[in-house]
């Protein structure tokens, strides 16, 4: 089952988010910082629940759940909705996480993602950011990703009137699955930040 999020799920999903993304190389950035995994992961699900908080009220969280529990989300930039500003962020809680990740990591976090997302952000057609894209740890290789994307994400869109979705990955393996669903790479280039270097691979997938 595809719904929207509520606020009452949003705990849940900021850790099913952190665990999913707690190893890609993009977060490499973060979990330097940390010897105690436990620490990390807590602080990841800090920043993601200030995030969700932030556009579960655009209706811009959609989950996937299977027996009352959520086993995937995604997270849209609307373009048919105003988009959050920093002030909206702290009132959610941003000022918290900053006790949770040093400043200096964040803040170059947060110029990394921009960096990441330029290429989508310089598309002229009128279109979503899939701003995030996860499944639960335990459903990785099950099928659940490339079902909520071609059943929940893009239905999704199509009844919102959206006709195009971009997005942006960092691995080889992100690359097979999105052009396995006829998705459309049309930019790749180098996120250099301190010692990470990461190959960026942005995307358009057409609504049909």
């Amino acid at each position: 089952m595809y719904r929207l999020a509520t606020k009452g799920d949003l705990n849940e999903a900021a850790l099913l988010f952190a665990e999913a993304f707690a190893d890609y190389p993009f977060y490499k950035l973060l979990s330097d910082g940390y010897k105690c995994r436990g620490k990390y992961i807590k602080a990841l699900t800090k920043m993601n629940l200030v995030f969700l908080k932030t556009m579960v009220k655009s209706d811009a969280v959609l989950l996937s759940v299977e027996n009352n529990k959520i086993i995937g989300l995604a997270v849209f930039e609307r373009s048919d909705k105003k988009q959050p500003t920093i002030a909206t962020f702290l009132r959610n809680g941003g000022l918290s996480v900053l006790l949770k990740i040093r400043p200096k990591r964040l803040f170059d976090f947060l110029k990394l993602t921009d960096d990441a997302c330029a290429a989508c952000k310089r598309v002229e057609e009128d279109n979503w950011f899939l701003a995030a894209f996860c499944v639960h740890k335990n459903y990785h290789g099950t099928g659940v990703g490339s079902k909520m994307f071609l059943n929940g994400i893009l239905p999704f869109a199509k009844e919102n009137c959206c006709k195009l979705i971009t997005f942006n990955t960092n691995t080889q393996k992100n690359v097979d699955f999105y052009e396995k669903l006829n998705c459309n790479n049309f930019d790749k280039h180098l996120l250099v930040m301190r010692d990470i270097v990461l190959q960026n691979w942005a995307f358009k997938r057409y609504v049909d």
